[in-house]
């Protein structure tokens, strides 16, 4: 990378004279022996062998078809103009795994039969439920609060927005039949990754497990606060039990989860299943509309995973 680096040596020059201040000169234009004799030759060459490097590192991980997983670190070894750039890269790559006859899988749990039949039970419980909720039921130290309770009728029905009684209950039985195709849906997605997980042995990055405890601590926490506005902190001492311990519980749940995408993602491209540009793009659009401080990489790679997530599953549902 000899030359390579001497490429980059103007560039280097031109980035770090950008922002420095130099009486009798603008910034991005001082002259180049003025500036390197104020910054020093070592300071342009190491801005040359990242920029070199910056430049090199994806050309590396395409050539030799790397499945990189986080930010590489990187090590100069070797670094002086008109000689070959050393450097070593150390990075967590996605296990090389074998996946078993995911189609075949996938046709044999999609063709167990569901329970979608929704009853007349069904209708009243979710009845009763609604007329708890009108009559401003509500649960003190644990014990039920008894109050009148409104009674079921047109009337009732019409607060709730349905034109009779008749009305509701259709439309609370179209409900709760999407509701059980929903679940039923996601429990054959479940069955079938449980199936493919089990018949894969694979020894998995550090990183992605401990990102991934990250991630269930993070929704973990939101839970937290939206139902008992509590904190972590305040969690682990109600349980009483450390960090670590709590990790430690969800540590296998965390490890499969991870082999879960690593087995959607080898799918995704066993099968060149991938969302499209317009798809993404505007999803994205959507969540930084309404976020405009979140980072939109990493936004981006989100909504791509997600995306290509649901195709696969669609992907493997059609097996027959």
């Amino acid at each position: 990378m000899a030359e390579e680096l001497d490429k980059a040596r103007q560039d280097a020059i031109a980035e770090l004279g950008k922002n420095l201040d130099f009486p009798g000169f603008r910034k991005g234009h001082i002259p180049e022996k003025i500036l390197v004799g104020k910054i020093g030759e070592a300071a342009v060459l190491e801005e040359a062998a990242e920029m070199a490097l910056s430049h090199a590192y994806p050309h590396i991980v395409i050539d030799h078809k790397i499945k990189i997983v986080g930010r590489p670190e990187i090590t100069i070894t070797k670094l002086a103009w008109g000689n070959p750039l050393g450097f070593k890269i150390t990075v967590a790559v996605y296990p090389d795994i074998s996946l078993p006859d995911y189609k075949k899988i996938a046709a044999e749990e999609m063709k167990k039969s569901d329970d979608l039949a929704v009853t007349e039970k069904d209708v009243e419980t979710m009845l009763g439920e609604f007329a708890r909720l009108k009559a401003g039921e509500s649960s003190v130290d644990n014990t039920k609060e008894k109050v009148a309770l409104p009674q079921i009728d047109d009337a009732f029905a019409v607060t709730l927005g349905a034109d009779s009684l008749a009305d509701l209950k259709n439309k609370l039985k179209n409900n709760l039949a999407d509701e059980k195709k929903k679940r039923a849906k996601e429990k054959k997605r479940l069955s079938t990754a449980d199936r493919i997980v089990s018949d894969i042995d694979a020894t998995l990055p550090d990183v992605l497990v401990r990102n991934e405890l990250a991630k269930m601590q993070a929704q973990f926490e939101e839970d937290l606060q939206r139902m008992g506005k509590i904190t972590w902190k305040e969690y682990l001492v109600q349980i009483k039990k450390t960090d670590d311990e709590v990790k430690k519980e969800w540590m296998k749940d965390a490890e499969k989860r991870v082999l879960v995408q690593i087995i959607l993602n080898s799918i995704a491209d066993q099968e060149k299943i991938n969302p499209s540009k317009e798809d993404v793009g505007g999803e994205v659009e959507h969540i930084l509309k309404h976020n405009p401080t979140f980072d939109k990489e990493r936004v981006t790679d989100y909504v791509s995973m997600m995306l290509t997530n649901e195709k696969v599953f669609q992907f493997l549902e059609n097996q027959k």
